[in-house]
């Protein structure tokens, strides 16, 4: 058990914002948590598949464009400017279940628990399912986390999942999240809370993006294009609407570092993902343009309208998830509310990644 990550997400979970009131977190413990080399469930490789993998577990994507019937529900009409009529039906919930993990130890289920309950409820306030769907975090065997539909003992091999998950779940894989913190770990120059509050972000995009998936399927979606790009729009929504920026940005500094771009790939390159998060992020938070003015730049001069594109998917969305536009979060208690330093960090991160050098050069 790491005691730099163990002190950082109680230092965390110790304000109510989750944001960083525990000093300096430099120095001491014995180093980031590293996923141990153990391999996936039913063999094969261990990269991360939200974040940009190569590893295709069985999902099902999302879109955001036309309008479906949510299976049941008594929504009624929903205008471009975020009302409703009526108030949404909830059927069916997301389900949230913290597994005990081998390697990151007991202590996390507590923890997380308090970092994911929030983010489950709020999916269930704005989200109207036909039925149940659990949200497991668990050891998976590999860094991933997958929407996985009911398969047969075959197709569960081939997908490299374990019996034990097979759906409709969503799984979160705490080696994903190990994985995510020693990435940030070695980003934020060792320093242990900033790095966990961008692994939290980072993780609850990854999360919110397989929910995306998980409507798509509950609910039979109209998909039109990359169900993976259409989940992350719905994932981006999603946290946007809650309040929550850090969660796109940190996907995309985590999407963008995760993978290159392959040819007949279901995901798209890391690098177009993270300018999609990127530019949707400052079009659905202008208030994040004056602390990006050089990524307001870039997709200016590239001719994107970043706020415009963010608003056609949240029309969208809300066309599709109606309960999306009654938010119940007070958007200044999301978990991403920004401080100075964590935007200082970001503005350092996404400076220095590889995706921001390429489109600076471009310009």
């Amino acid at each position: 058990m790491s005691v730099r990550l163990l002190k950082g997400l109680y230092c965390l979970i110790a304000t109510t914002l989750l944001i960083m009131s525990c000093g300096g977190g430099g120095g001491g413990g014995d180093g980031p948590v590293v996923a141990p080399e153990t391999g996936p469930v039913g063999g094969g490789v261990t990269p991360v598949d939200s974040g940009g993998s190569t590893t295709e577990p069985v999902d099902s994507g999302g879109s955001t464009t036309g309008p479906a019937d949510s299976g049941g529900s008594t929504t009624g009409p929903v205008d471009s400017g975020g009302s409703t009529v009526d108030q949404p039906a909830l059927n069916g919930i997301f389900d949230l279940s913290v597994n005990t993990s081998a390697f990151l130890g007991n202590e996390f289920v507590e923890v997380m628990n308090e970092v994911l309950g929030p983010r489950v409820d709020y999916l269930n306030r704005v989200i109207d399912l036909p039925k149940d769907i659990p949200v497991v975090t668990d050891d998976c065997g590999l860094a991933n986390a997958f929407y996985v539909l009911e398969l047969s003992a075959e197709e569960l091999v081939a997908a490299q999942i374990s019996e034990e998950f097979n759906g409709p779940v969503i799984v979160m894989c705490w080696e994903l999240f190990a994985e995510t913190f020693t990435f940030f770990d070695n980003e934020v120059d060792d320093d242990v809370e900033i790095a966990l509050l961008f692994s939290l972000g980072a993780y609850t995009h990854v999360l919110y993006h397989e929910v995306g998936h998980a409507v798509d399927q509950q609910l039979s979606l109209p998909i039109v294009g990359n169900t993976e790009s259409a989940a992350d729009s719905i994932a981006t929504v999603l946290s946007i609407e809650e309040g929550n920026s850090l969660a796109p940005l940190t996907g995309a500094l985590l999407f963008e570092n995760s993978s290159d771009g392959s040819f007949g790939a279901v995901h798209p390159g890391g690098a177009d993902r993270a300018g999609d998060l990127f530019c949707w992020a400052l079009g659905g938070d202008q208030s994040l343009e004056e602390f990006f003015p050089e990524l307001v730049q870039i997709f200016a001069n590239s001719g994107r309208d970043c706020a415009s594109e963010y608003a056609e998917l949240r029309d969208s969305v809300i066309s599709l998830l109606p309960g999306v536009a009654v938010t119940t979060f007070a958007k200044d208690r999301a978990p991403g509310a920004l401080t100075d330093s964590v935007l200082e960090s970001l503005q350092t991160a996404i400076k220095e990644s590889s995706t921001f050098a390429k489109l600076a050069a471009a310009r």
